[in-house]
């Protein structure tokens, strides 16, 4: 009977001792974060260049060109059979004058420009003295000649009997005009630099999952078990002693 009272006391001991508490899962977190920030800042240079320009002015002379009027007309002559005649047409100009005079006549006729009346008659089909323009021989003949001087000069037509059509073909001359001109004097060159900081930056936020985390009982609970433990082992170990 004493045995069986002992190992009774025995095993309600084992069952009371702390060793074999079980263990509690213990929620430790939700969410662990970890944050790591990043920054990388880099200067940029700039450099602008100005330029400046000083003018200066004076006033001065410049030549335009004008329309100049050539009246279209028509001239010819009347020749003796196998002989030549000749027209003489006075024409009056400025300086630097361009005529553009077209010319068409119904026969082959020669052309010539003279500084003064041709006094001194043909030779054969050609004048006499030294002509500034000479074309031969022509039923149709565009002029392109620029007066050397102011004056008068002579448009002279020789050949056999022949009518001719002389019209303006864009004929100018120069007009001088009193203008201001302006003109470059002096070039300044300025340059300027600046920089900025440019900064870069990126954050990384670490999140740990959800996890447990076993433990035993609360120490206050383990001792408050011995001592239970003891309380009871003692009144046990006093009943059994008793005399029966």
């Amino acid at each position: 009977m004493v045995a069986s009272r002992t190992g009774m006391i025995i095993a309600f001991l084992i069952l009371l001792s702390p060793l074999t508490a079980s263990p509690v899962a213990q929620v430790i977190g939700l969410t662990s974060k970890s944050t790591q920030v990043t920054t990388d800042a880099s200067t940029q240079a700039y450099t602008g260049t100005l330029v400046h320009t000083y003018f200066g002015s004076t006033t001065g002379m410049t030549v335009a060109q004008t329309a100049v009027s050539f009246p279209e007309r028509i001239v010819g002559f009347v020749a003796p059979k196998g002989k030549c005649a000749l027209y003489s047409l006075p024409v009056m100009v400025s300086s630097g004058t361009l005529l553009n005079v077209e010319m068409t006549a119904n026969y082959p006729v020669n052309f010539f420009i003279l500084s003064e009346f041709p006094s001194g008659g043909l030779t054969g089909c050609n004048v006499l003295g030294n002509p500034l323009v000479a074309q031969a021989n022509f039923t149709e003949f565009t002029l392109h000649w620029t007066a050397p001087e102011n004056g008068i000069f002579y448009f002279v037509f020789t050949g056999p009997t022949a009518i001719i059509l002389l019209s303006d073909h864009g004929s100018v001359k120069p007009v001088e005009e009193v203008t201001t001109i302006t003109y470059p004097t002096s070039i300044r060159t300025e340059l300027s630099t600046y920089s900025e900081i440019a900064t870069l930056a990126s954050t990384v936020t670490v999140t740990s999952p959800l996890y447990l985390q076993t433990t035993t009982q609360n120490w206050l609970l383990i001792v408050g078990s011995i001592i239970v433990a003891v309380a009871i082992t003692l009144s046990l170990l006093a009943f059994i002693r008793r005399p029966h």
